[in-house]
């Protein structure tokens, strides 16, 4: 199953196409489209700054398992924001 049938699945599941009345499959392709137009912004910003703006590697063994700095998908935390460090 693909990440947007899975993202469909979870709106419809949870009623979330109800406050819009827009269907589920509308809203899975608008944010799977989000978070695309996300990681473009972010490489363009990475190159802007003189970094590598390519993603990296996932280090983490499992999907709930947590590298330390990272989010479990191997995000960088500071890179978002969220640490006061940089890689």
């Amino acid at each position: 199953m693909t990440f947007r049938k899975e993202l469909e699945d979870s709106i419809n599941r949870n009623c979330m196409e109800n406050a819009s009345n827009t269907p589920d499959f509308i809203l899975a392709q608008y944010l799977h489209s989000c978070l695309n137009a996300f990681d473009a912004a972010v490489q363009q910003r990475e190159t802007w700054y003189g970094r590598d703006g390519r993603p990296s590697e996932i280090h983490a063994e499992g999907p709930n398992d947590r590298v330390e700095g990272r989010d479990a998908c191997g995000a960088s935390l500071s890179h978002a924001g969220l640490a006061g460090t940089e890689d």
